[in-house]
């Protein structure tokens, strides 16, 4: 095989991703390659797409072109015969396991406590020692700032606590790549920065990281390259400095023109 068809050399590599909704192409011929320990911040107006491609890299989507490899495994189908087929639900299920998903609205468990919810994978899926889970989601809660909280359910946390513990229950299952889909949206203002003071701890512990946002200042300070997105094709990408404040692409442009207005 080529270096591309084994990954390219980058620790996440997406190549020509298609997918589609029936006649709607959600995502176009999507390339992205991330190294271990990068932050990729992805930005673009509603609807283009962003949330599909995390749900595609990470297994939960079927893509209908193109490959992912996740190092030098190849991410929701095998080579088979002259061609590839679908993974089995056991191996795409271990395959999800190497990714950690915060979602927009939290899904934590209402009847299970923080500790439950974060020790849930761990114990059921990953079905490791009870002691190496205890202490590990110690660890993880102290970490996110909330091991006082460990015996609070999800209705006793305000939504900043409750997306923290989101956060801790991704961390649990140790995963080399850590998705966040716009993890601020649904939180009030005031909690906001909270959540993102989290992010910005982990990055600094070098976990790779794709992150789904509106926020543009914190994807200037934490992100090694930022993704802008539109109608399912990354229209321009590059560092910060490039991206968020010298586009080449007029639509990029006209973007960031309309949400510095908002703002």
């Amino acid at each position: 095989m080529t270096t591309e068809e084994t990954g390219g050399g980058s620790f996440l590599n997406i190549q020509h991703v298609d997918k589609w909704y029936g006649e709607f192409n959600v995502l176009s011929n999507v390339s992205l390659r991330v190294d271990r320990g990068d932050v990729v911040c992805i930005i673009g107006p509603s609807g283009s797409g962003k949330s599909t491609l995390l749900r595609c890299v990470s297994n939960l989507e079927q893509i209908d072109g193109g490959r992912i490899f996740l190092g030098d495994e190849l991410i929701g189908i095998e080579p088979h015969k002259d061609g590839f087929a679908r993974l089995t639900s056991s191996d795409a299920a271990r395959q999800r396991q190497r990714f950690g998903f915060v979602f927009q609205q939290f899904q934590l468990f209402p009847h299970m406590t923080a500790y439950e919810n974060v020790t849930v994978g761990p114990s059921r899926v990953k079905r490791d020692a009870p002691k190496d889970i205890s202490s590990r989601a110690d660890e993880i809660l102290g970490k996110v700032g909330l091991k006082d909280k460990s015996g609070s359910y999800p209705s006793e946390l305000s939504g900043g606590q409750q997306q923290r513990v989101g956060i801790a229950r991704a961390l649990a299952m140790n995963p080399d790549v850590l998705l966040f889909d716009e993890p601020t949206s649904a939180l009030d203002p005031e909690l906001v920065g909270e959540v993102l003071r989290t992010i910005n701890d982990l990055a600094a512990m070098n976990h790779t990281m794709l992150v789904v946002t509106h926020q543009l200042e914190f994807a200037r300070k934490i992100a090694d390259t930022v993704v802008f997105f539109d109608r399912g094709t990354i229209v321009e990408q590059g560092p910060p400095s490039e991206i968020l404040e010298a586009p080449h692409d007029p639509r990029t442009r006209s973007f960031l023109a309309a949400v510095q207005t908002e703002g």
